[in-house]
């Protein structure tokens, strides 16, 4: 991921581009190399946007389980995840396509 936010920045700063949303899956709490990946993300995403604050905001979604295709033929063990989720429940795709546009559209997001 970073290699291409080196590669797009400069862009996006020449074409006064504002807005960066970084997506990051599931937080597997039991499986520690992916806690740490996911917490490389926080970390990059906490550097970028400081570094790149004010022309650029950054932000990070961070999803729980969500019902997709890959959920296909075992949709009751993802809707059996809901209750150990701090939400309770599943988020759909169209949840996150709102995140993301809310956080590319309000300009106070950073």
């Amino acid at each position: 991921m970073f290699p291409f936010l080196e590669a797009v920045i400069p862009h996006m700063k020449k074409q006064f581009e504002d807005a960066i949303v970084i997506l990051e899956s599931i937080r597997y709490r039991f499986f520690h190399s992916l806690c740490i990946t996911k917490s490389a993300t926080h970390t990059m995403t906490d550097l970028l946007a400081i570094s790149l604050a004010p022309d650029i905001r950054v932000n990070c979604i961070s999803s729980e389980a969500v019902a997709t295709h890959w959920w296909a033929g075992i949709e009751e063990r993802m809707h059996g995840l809901a209750g150990n989720l701090p939400l309770k429940r599943i988020s759909t795709p169209e949840d996150i396509a709102e995140a993301i546009l809310f956080q590319l559209t309000q300009p106070s997001i950073t």
